[in-house]
Formats: C-alpha cells, sequence, structure tokens
C-alpha cells in the first residue's frame, strides 16, 4: 500500500515538475521572462556598430552603423548620441538624413554619410558613416551609440538587467522615466571597442 502511494505521489510530482517547466518556457518564449540578468543594455542592438576608424596621426573618428531592424525606419525620426568610455561626447545628430543633416548645428560631427542617409529611409543592410571630430576615439576606447526614435507614446521597455542593480536601475529611470529628449524614446544602443 506504502508503496503505490508513492508511486502515485512520485508521478503527480513529475507531473507538477513538467508544467512548471512547461510554463518558463513559454513565458521564456513570449519575452515575458528575460534569462540575461546582467545585461547593462537599455535598449535592443537593432543599429550596431560594425567598424571604427580612428587611426592615423590625427585619430579620425569615423564610426559606421548598420540598420538590423526588419522595417525600413523614417531618418527624420532618429537622433544619435555617442558615447566614449561612458561619457557622452560632444556631438550633435539631430537627424540621420544626409540632406536635413546639412543645415544643422552639428557640433563634434564633420558630416555623415553612407546609403542609410541618403534617402528618407533608412533601411535593413544599409550603413551611415558618422565623421565625429578628429581625437574623440583612441583606439581601445568602448564606443556606443544610442540610436533614439520619434514617438509620442509613453511605452515603458521591459528591464532588460539586473532592477537589483542601483546603477542599472539609475540609468533606466533616467532613461525611459526622465527622458533626456521630450517625444523621442531609446530605440537602439549598442557598444563597441575601437
Amino acid at each position: 500500500m506504502d508503496f503505490a502511494l508513492s508511486e502515485i505521489q512520485g508521478t503527480l510530482l513529475m507531473v507538477a515538475l513538467l508544467l512548471i517547466a512547461f510554463l518558463i518556457v513559454v513565458a521564456v518564449l513570449m519575452g515575458l521572462i528575460n534569462l540575461n540578468f546582467f545585461s547593462d543594455s537599455l535598449a535592443p542592438s537593432i543599429i550596431k556598430i560594425t567598424s571604427i576608424n580612428n587611426g592615423g596621426s590625427k585619430l579620425e573618428g569615423q564610426v559606421t552603423i548598420r540598420s538590423f531592424a526588419q522595417e525600413e525606419i523614417k531618418n527624420d525620426d532618429l537622433q544619435a548620441v555617442i558615447y566614449v568610455n561612458d561619457k557622452k561626447i560632444l556631438a550633435c545628430i539631430h537627424t540621420l538624413h544626409g540632406y536635413n543633416f546639412i543645415p544643422t548645428h552639428h557640433i563634434g560631427v564633420k558630416n555623415i554619410g553612407g546609403p542609410g542617409c541618403r534617402g528618407d529611409f533608412f533601411s535593413p543592410g544599409e550603413t551611415i558613416t558618422i565623421d565625429l571630430k578628429n581625437g574623440y576615439i583612441s583606439p581601445g576606447d568602448i564606443v556606443e551609440i544610442r540610436i533614439y526614435r520619434l514617438g509620442s507614446d509613453n511605452y515603458m521597455p521591459p528591464v532588460r538587467g539586473n532592477i537589483l542593480d542601483r546603477t542599472y536601475t539609475d540609468a533606466y529611470l533616467s532613461e525611459f522615466v526622465y527622458g533626456p529628449l521630450k517625444g523621442y524614446r531609446l530605440y537602439s544602443q549598442d557598444r563597441f571597442t575601437a
């Protein structure tokens, strides 16, 4: 009798464990649970840095980015902010549309070029080269680009990092709650070592 009872309990326990495992897998696939608890990224890398040219005696700072988005993105709806070694550099990039960038006050940026900024849209697979002021980037520097997209919704993205980490929590709040660019929200974030 005891043997039969423990066999039933064992079967029920196994079914319960399989059900819990199944629910966890479904939650991960639906994006309700993030398995990367230690990421310090606030947004996915939709637009990535593919190369940095910082060679030569003048330490040129050419940052090439590429769109890995699933759709075309309107260039006038995008702004870029660049960090070097976690410090925001003085580089004003208020649009990724090349023709509309020319008349803007683009302090710290000489020009932008490439197929991605020639038209109204930044299409998947296209690249844009941002030519920064010489000396901003040295070999070995960690360069981060944050792309902001115009959007009037109050979208709060899911937490991608460790919410118990004070540094990450402060960065999340300053970016998404107190937003530095009114009307824009962080769309993409990527890091690259020069």
